[in-house]
């Protein structure tokens, strides 16, 4: 993004952002430059985020990959919209996209999920169950204190334990 773009995404309200979002072919750039943007504002309007992050789900896997801190905005905030669960399967389903992207997001909604007493709505907690599927078996090394591999090392025991409660999962 230029200056001009920066400067617009800045400065710009938030129904002018969610309009660019959601209305045209913005690059996974544009999006996650706005979501940071508008995550960050208060209170934080996750709607046009989560129907964008629904048509662009690569630009979704990115912001959940490298954006700790909004990815639990985010989930937080948008938790219970069934929107967000559509979106989450694009971005986190198995094979999508690059695997060392779609880990490090799925480490990232582990952690923002377990970080929280109150888990996610019905439709959330069921795309992420159903999809999760690939990574219980590193899940269940983290909670149980063993040593899984990189990018799970990362995880601790009691977020990966709290994340699986959340989602009402038994793990092997």
């Amino acid at each position: 993004l230029g200056e001009e773009w920066d400067g617009l995404v800045g400065g710009a309200p938030v129904s002018v952002l969610a309009a660019l979002v959601t209305l045209g072919r913005p690059s996974s750039l544009f999006i996650n430059r706005v979501a940071v943007e508008l995550l960050d504002r208060e209170p934080p309007d996750p709607r046009p985020l989560v129907l964008a992050y629904g048509a662009f789900p690569e630009a979704f896997q990115q912001l959940l990959a490298e954006h700790p801190r909004e990815t639990d905005l985010l989930l937080t905030a948008a938790g219970g919209d069934e929107a967000l669960a559509t979106a989450l399967h694009g971005a986190l389903r198995p094979y999508a996209g690059a695997d060392g992207l779609r880990e490090r997001a799925w480490l990232n909604v582990v952690r923002a999920v377990g970080a929280h007493d109150d888990a996610p709505g019905a439709a959330v907690r069921l795309v992420l169950a159903e999809d999760v599927t690939p990574y219980l078996g590193r899940l269940a090394q983290a909670r149980d204190g063993a040593q899984p591999s990189p990018p799970w090392d990362r995880l601790d025991a009691e977020t990966a334990a709290r994340f699986l409660g959340a989602l009402r999962l038994r793990s092997h």
